[in-house]
């Protein structure tokens, strides 16, 4: 039979949690939890309609009992088996009002984490057009000090006074703390932007 209407129905929280509780603890958001309570959907049948008219179905397939409010489209809670549905303590079912304060919370939430997905990408791309600009003025920065490296160490290798060769030897040395310095500044850097980073799939 199947439960009518199945794509319109939202998960309220309590639902949520009471799915990622009793049936399947890896469905953890309320994404995964409807995507569960869908598959019930298919082959459920009806058991139950209720005086404040919720209704209660089971799937046939796995024997689990699930109770919806077919007038608002919300899935309210979830039980294992038809059990533990009739050893279930009802006052613990949420309100209408509790479940629809609980929807537009969810709804809300989903909005909020959309906005932010959205403005991680904005930045991400941002810093991905920028990336390389940033690692070359580093690498710019240091080409003077590289060069100058360079020529000093032809000098060194070619000087046969003690003297110079000492003095060389010390600016070779501040010579290499500055690059080493940029460098590790570079890396820092880069590293960090490289977080902001979003790659693609």
């Amino acid at each position: 039979m199947g439960l009518p209407n199945q794509n319109r129905y939202r998960v309220t929280e309590h639902a949520a949690q009471r799915y990622a509780q009793r049936i399947d603890y890896k469905a953890n958001t309320n994404t995964k939890a409807l995507k569960g309570f869908r598959k019930l959907m298919n082959n459920a049948v009806i058991l139950e309609n209720k005086s404040d008219g919720t209704q209660v179905w089971l799937d046939e397939d796995s024997a689990i009992v699930f109770i919806v409010d077919p007038r608002k489209f919300n899935i309210i809670t979830v039980y294992r088996s038809y059990d533990k549905y009739n050893e279930s303590d009802m006052r613990n079912i949420p309100t209408q009002q509790q479940q629809e304060d609980s929807i537009n919370e969810v709804e809300e939430e989903m909005e909020n984490q959309e906005l932010s997905n959205k403005t991680k990408k904005i930045i991400s791309d941002i810093i991905s057009d920028n990336y390389l600009r940033i690692e070359k003025e580093y690498y710019n920065k240091a080409i003077p000090i590289y060069t100058e490296y360079l020529d000093r160490l032809t000098r060194t290798a070619k000087t046969t006074r003690p003297d110079q060769y000492e003095s060389n030897r010390s600016e070779l040395k501040r010579l290499k703390d500055k690059i080493d310095k940029i460098e590790d500044e570079a890396t820092i850097v880069t590293s960090e932007l490289k977080t902001f980073i979003i790659e693609e799939d």
